[in-house]
């Protein structure tokens, strides 16, 4: 009688902040999505997130707040491991105006 065996993967997951470039502070209350799949997060009032349970896999993360551009750094996704991504939001108008709209 043949066994089949069937690999098991383990999720894993990515953790960061979101920080603002001119001040170093946290960001609260923003989206950060990974690029192409429907995984969307908020941080939390320090500006930290977190996204569990994700196939392994090499994926891009972005924080969604306008008038900020975000950078899309490329994490990788391991078994049982934690990837850690720090996302610097640099202010896109420099008039000084606060130009924060993001869309909770």
């Amino acid at each position: 009688m043949a066994r089949l065996v069937v690999p098991v993967t383990m999720p894993g997951s990515v953790a960061g902040r979101v920080v603002n470039g001119n001040t170093g502070r946290g960001f609260p209350a923003v989206p950060v999505i990974l690029v192409g799949t429907d995984v969307r997060v908020v941080t939390d009032a320090a500006g930290r997130f977190a996204m569990e349970d994700l196939p392994p896999g090499a994926y891009q993360v972005r924080a969604d707040c306008g008038g900020f551009g975000s950078p899309t750094p490329r994490v990788v996704v391991s078994e049982t491991r934690q990837a850690r991504v720090l996302l610097v939001l640099e202010q896109e108008d420099r008039s000084g105006r606060d130009l924060r709209r993001c869309d909770n």
